[in-house]
This record gives C-alpha cells, sequence and structure tokens, in this order.
C-alpha cells in the first residue's frame, strides 16, 4: 500500500500538469498563426519548470531515501565488509573481543540512525547471543520498533520481541501476546500476518 502511495505522490503532479494544459488548448485558434500560440507558451513553459521542480523535490524527500535505505539493507545482509561500515566494523569487533562494555558504543552508534534496521537487529543479537542478556535484547528490538519508520521493519522487529518471549520467557504469554497484538497492528505487512495468526 505505501508504494502504491508514494507512486501516485510522483505522478500526481504529471496528471495535474497534463489536465492543466488540456484546459489551455481551446485558446488556441488554428487560423490565428503560430505566433498565437506565444501567450500559452509563457504560461505552460514556467508551469512545466515547476512540475520540474516539484518531480525533483519528491524524488530527493520522499522515494531516494528509502529506496536508498532498502537498497543498502540488502546489500548489508551479506555483500559489505567489515571495513565498510562503522556499524558492521564495531559488530565485528564485539563479537571478536566479547567486550560488553562496547556495547555502550554500538547503542549510541544504533540510536545516531534509529530509522537504520540493522542497528538494532545487530545490537540485539549481540546482547542475546554474544552477552545472554535477554532483557537488553529484547529492549533493543522494542526500543528499535519505536524508532524505525517503516510499518515492515516495526512489524519484523515487534514479531521477533514476541518470539524471544516465547523462547526465553515462556512464563509470560501475557507479554508475548502483547508484542503480537503490535506486530499485527501492521496487518498489511508479512509479519504483521503472521502475527495475527498467533492471536487466533
Amino acid at each position: 500500500m505505501r508504494r502504491l502511495l508514494t507512486i501516485l505522490l510522483l505522478l500526481l503532479p504529471f496528471a495535474l500538469y497534463g489536465l492543466w494544459v488540456r484546459e489551455q488548448l481551446p485558446e488556441l485558434d488554428k487560423d490565428a498563426g503560430p505566433l498565437a500560440a506565444l501567450p500559452l507558451l509563457g504560461r505552460v513553459l514556467p508551469a512545466l519548470l515547476i512540475l520540474c521542480l516539484l518531480v525533483v523535490f519528491i524524488l530527493r524527500h520522499r522515494i531516494l531515501p528509502r529506496w536508498g535505505q532498502k537498497v543498502a539493507e540488502k546489500l548489508y545482509m551479506g555483500s559489505y565488509f567489515p571495513d565498510e561500515d562503522s556499524l558492521v566494523r564495531l559488530v565485528a569487533e564485539i563479537e571478536a573481543s566479547k567486550d560488553e562494555a562496547k556495547l555502550a558504543d554500538l547503542a549510541v552508534l544504533v540510536r545516531s540512525d534509529p530509522h537504520r534496521l540493522r542497528g538494532w537487529q545487530e545490537l540485539s543479537r549481540l546482547q542475546m547471543e554474544s552477552f545472554h542478556n535477554v532483557p537488553a535484547a529484547l529492549d533493543a528490538l522494542t526500543e528499535g520498533a519505536e524508532s524505525v519508520k517503516d510499518i515492515q521493519d516495526r512489524a519484523l522487529l515487534y514479531y521477533r520481541a514476541a518470539k524471544l518471549i516465547e523462547q526465553e520467557m515462556p512464563d509470560r504469554p501475557d507479554r508475548a501476546k502483547r508484542m503480537y497484538e503490535r506486530a499485527a497492528a501492521f496487518s498489511e505487512t508479512v509479519y504483521g500476518k503472521m502475527a495475527l495468526k498467533h492471536l487466533d
């Protein structure tokens, strides 16, 4: 649904411009000669310039940042070397050294770019796998879910929080249910649909 709205947002200026130009065409008299079109061009060309600027603004501030983040996340899943990314490099250092004190540095780095899904995933994973700190791992997932913008990412983090509670806190089914409910609130997403199945 979000992708459809993005596409419609990009096409809307073209549609409006096309309708406006169509309204101007009846002013042209076929027998009046080419000079008669000059007043119309004087209105159409500035409007075209405004259209181009509007499209560039939409692309720059709404579409390209989101697409760039998604592409980067896909690349980071396997093709980046640690030296190429500060987050990946720090995660590798913590895994190698088992230095729990460095988790504070990682948390600061993750919060400096709170919309990046990968950061919250790595922070939670390290807390759980390297230091067996279930509460901290859960906190990273829930804080991340409240910080990321994309609803797919939010649903994913809430769903993983629910799974973590089920596996590590089996005596807290009520808490796991609340996380599933939060994920299910984004019922149009993959993980939202998966969460709904746990609430049936």
